[in-house]
């Protein structure tokens, strides 16, 4: 499992871009107070970088997701979802801590010094990665695991199993420009089946 998630507090922003080439930038702590970061990068496990690939920066002392980037975009599937995202088990926006917090996770895997603070700046995880979509919703599959949960945030969500790692991503059709981003997605992913 790449990474497991300790707390859902409101993120600091929601900025979001995309275009052809990343088509998903999403960050959540504004660009100047942004400092050194930590990375885990997920690459699809049979196909490597070409079979889809994500970026989750993080704040290495707090734990707190900075950013979440879909530079290659894993293998479409427009058959079934594998359970229904809208009915698991939800953090809204307006219950998340108000303790300005975002929402953090766990640093170990970065291999913390005594002080806690993280010795390696990129970890690399392979696993099995799908996109589901529909006209709805798109979710970006990691593993062979089943969701149980989700931590949403506007239109975007972090997919959780029952252990509370992150199982997957998914982002709604939105409104207020957001769609756009929805749209591309959506559009890229259609292409690449074709």
């Amino acid at each position: 499992m790449p990474l497991r998630f300790l707390s859902a507090g409101r993120p600091r922003q929601i900025s979001v871009s995309g275009d052809q080439y990343v088509p998903l930038s999403l960050s959540l702590i504004p660009l100047e107070a942004l400092g050194q970061l930590v990375y885990l990068n997920i690459e699809d496990r049979d196909k490597g970088y070409g079979g889809g690939y994500f970026e989750v920066k993080v704040e290495p002392l707090s734990g707190e997701i900075a950013a979440f980037i879909v530079t290659r975009l894993p293998a479409v599937s427009f058959i079934e979802f594998p359970v229904d995202i809208e009915k698991l088990r939800s953090f809204e926006s307006g219950e998340l801590s108000d303790s300005g917090a975002g929402i953090r996770v766990d640093r170990a895997q970065w291999d913390l010094n005594a002080d806690l603070v993280p010795r390696l700046a990129v970890v690399r995880e392979s696993v099995l990665l799908v996109a589901y979509c529909s006209d709805e919703m798109i979710y970006f599959s990691f593993g062979d695991v089943v969701p149980s949960k989700k931590i949403e945030f506007g239109q975007f969500g972090f997919i959780l199993d029952e252990h509370d790692f992150l199982a997957g991503f998914s982002i709604a059709a939105g409104s207020h420009g957001e769609d756009d981003v929805f749209s591309g997605i959506l559009r890229l992913l259609r292409e690449s089946a074709a």
